[in-house]
């Protein structure tokens, strides 16, 4: 009975929205029928925003070396992120989550052999669920439930517990999440904790000799040396003075997050009177600052930098990869917009594993600090950081293939 108002609640809001201008937008681009057609079967995850398909990111590699993924986003800016993210990737398939519409639903499965549906964090959409549930398992998997949240939850649990019951099995961050999920109606036994997913991205370490080479090719040994990863122009243009005054002990290695951009860097660099070389140069020059213009190198700069800071947070980007720097033990220092990763930025900030700073003189004096960034104690608390999730994504893998051979 609930459950039938529900659906003729949201068929009306359908019905409703379109009278509204930005709501008729948002309407059709997410209503609209899909033309997706994977041949053989699939595996449907649906992220809600940019921090889910971020956190989701090695999950989706993973699966996609075995079957087709249908990864569904609510948010523009989500939407936007997954398309850049699996840009040429053939396996993975970007779209917008069709509003637990039941046709747009129906149009889906029909079109597509979906054997599993994956809930990222706290996304339960009743019909999606129940509709899925029909031809395939569902799972929720890095669950968690706010204090604010729950009490939303118990409010509606004569909703959601119908729902709940046709998920087969809830994969939540902490012991306080389960219960929560249990006392809105999910069966116990079919509830665990699997840590949080976000902190298993898979990145490749370097060896010594590689890092060494790099040292030796940009006369690194005995410098301290700075990382700004995946920078934008406002903030090329923050750290000006920081290029005009580098210190002779100082190295510093600026990472577009567009290679693109490298002639307007460089044109800003010189109307600036900022000496510099290019990364890919057959002969670098011993310069300061040194322009990377080659792809995939910002990973290894992390490594073997004193100071790294992570793009996207000084302008209206929002923050890419915080936690990069973190597995080369080395902390995250950023700017203070982090909207696209506030609770990592968050925890970060609470465990001293990031540092935000505001003003270009704040960094300076972080470079200062530096020894003291790289300190023992801090690469102790990196190691106990990961090492408190590390088994999140295997946890999933492992529940994922019981799920699959039921």
């Amino acid at each position: 009975m609930y459950f039938l108002i529900y659906k003729i609640f949201i068929g009306l809001l359908f019905v409703v929205m379109p009278f509204n201008k930005k709501a008729k937008e948002f309407y059709f681009k997410r209503t609209q029928k899909i033309g997706i057609q994977i041949e053989g079967s699939a595996v449907w995850i649906h992220a809600s925003s940019v921090g889910e398909v971020n956190l989701s990111q090695t999950l989706v590699e993973k699966i996609m070396c075995e079957k087709d993924v249908i990864l569904s986003v609510m948010t523009d800016t989500g939407l936007a992120q997954a398309q850049q993210m699996y840009k040429g990737c053939s396996r993975v398939h970007p779209i917008y989550f069709p509003l637990d519409n039941v046709r747009c639903i129906n149009h889906i499965l029909k079109r597509n052999k979906i054997e599993l549906l994956i809930l990222i964090e706290t996304e339960i959409w009743p019909n999606v669920i129940t509709q899925v549930s029909k031809c395939a398992k569902v799972m929720l998997v890095n669950g968690r439930i706010s204090d604010k949240s729950i009490k939303s939850y118990k409010k509606l649990k004569f909703i959601f517990k119908r729902a709940l019951s046709r998920i087969d099995f809830f994969l939540m961050q902490t012991q306080l999440d389960c219960e929560r999920i249990i006392e809105i109606g999910a069966l116990k036994s079919r509830v665990a904790v699997m840590g949080n997913l976000k902190y298993c991205l898979e990145i490749p370490q370097f060896s010594s000799v590689e890092l060494e080479l790099l040292k030796e090719r940009f006369s690194l040994k005995n410098r301290k040396v700075i990382t700004l990863g995946s920078t934008h122009e406002k903030e090329e243009a923050f750290f000006l003075t920081l290029f005009q005054e580098m210190k002779s002990n100082e190295k510093l290695f600026l990472v577009p997050r567009h290679i693109t951009r490298l002639a307007e860097i460089e044109s800003f660099l010189d109307k600036h009177g900022v000496e510099y070389t290019l990364f890919n140069s057959e002969v670098p020059q011993d310069k300061k600052v040194i322009i990377v213009n080659k792809m995939g190198v910002l990973r290894r700069l992390y490594a073997l930098s004193d100071v790294c800071f992570v793009g996207g947070t000084l302008d209206e980007t929002g923050g890419h990869n915080l936690l990069e720097p973190l597995y080369f033990k080395r902390l995250s220092l950023f700017g203070p917009n982090t909207r696209n990763a506030k609770e990592i930025a968050r925890e970060l900030k609470a465990k001293k594993l990031g540092i935000e700073f505001e003003t270009v003189q704040e960094f300076r004096a972080l470079i200062e600090e530096s020894d003291q960034l790289l300190s023992w104690e801090t690469q102790s608390r990196i190691e106990a950081f990961f090492s408190e999730n590390s088994r999140a994504l295997k946890i999933v893998e492992e529940q994922i293939r019981v799920l699959l051979v039921k």
